[in-house]
């Protein structure tokens, strides 16, 4: 099903956060594809009086509407299902978002698999832009990140014991 395509998708993505280094710095595009929290009102406000929707619009949208997570909001949501069907702007705008997902994530692996796989390998030394403190300092903001945002902001302990539930990501 296509809940289960994006779980598959989502599981690789974070298995390959913590290299979130590189291509996908140059090309400015995690946000694109991985920012939290979304702005669900924002997207319903996007959908709102739509009959169609087009991938120059979705890849003009802010990023905190786009990518893996508004996605998730369009498949997830407690009555996903019924708001889909007949619903052609809708699904055409999970189509836009799934097709640009796709285009960016693609463009990121090019890159590796590209001219920045021989600039990586060539950064061997320990000095501030080598690979393995690019890769360490990743590794290490992914921890803070998760720590900060995806545990600790939720829970309470930086909002001043206010506990936000719709904070924890998917």
């Amino acid at each position: 099903s296509i809940r289960n395509t994006w779980k598959e998708a989502k599981i690789s993505w974070a298995s390959a956060e913590a290299f979130s280094f590189g291509p996908i710095d140059a090309l400015a595009i995690e946000t694109k594809i991985n920012n939290w929290p979304l702005n669900d009102f924002g997207l319903e406000s996007f959908l709102n009086g739509k009959n169609t929707v087009s991938i120059s619009e979705v890849n003009a949208m802010p990023s905190n509407q786009v990518g893996f997570h508004a996605i998730e909001y369009l498949l997830f949501d407690q009555e996903a299902l019924s708001k889909l069907a007949g619903n052609t702007a809708r699904l055409q705008l999970l189509q836009a978002l799934s097709a640009s997902l796709d285009t960016n994530i693609k463009a990121i692996l090019a890159e590796w698999q590209g001219s920045y796989k021989v600039t990586f390998i060539a950064a061997d030394g320990k000095d501030l832009g080598s690979s393995m403190t690019l890769m360490a300092n990743a590794f290490v903001e992914t921890v803070e990140v998760a720590r900060t945002f995806k545990v600790s902001t939720p829970l309470g302990f930086r909002t001043e014991g206010i506990i936000q539930p719709d904070l924890v990501e998917a």
